[in-house]
């Protein structure tokens, strides 16, 4: 009888265990869209209202400089 309790305890915390970990790769996904998002976001907050091009070409000559 011990034994048969023992099996299904153990059968009922592994059962829990995979429902607890069942949803965790949508709220990752969920969490990364967000990050994103705001990376987003705070990039373009950044750039808004200046002209990107003049920039783009003021970081390459200071990379393409020998200074």
């Amino acid at each position: 009888m011990t034994h048969k309790l023992a099996a299904r305890y153990t059968t009922y915390l592994a059962t829990l265990n995979d429902r607890r970990e069942a949803g965790q790769n949508s709220l990752e996904y969920l969490g990364m869209a967000l990050l994103a998002g705001v990376v987003l976001v705070a990039i373009f907050k950044v750039i808004n209202g200046s002209d990107v091009g003049t920039k783009i070409g003021d970081a390459w000559k200071n990379i393409t400089s020998a200074k």
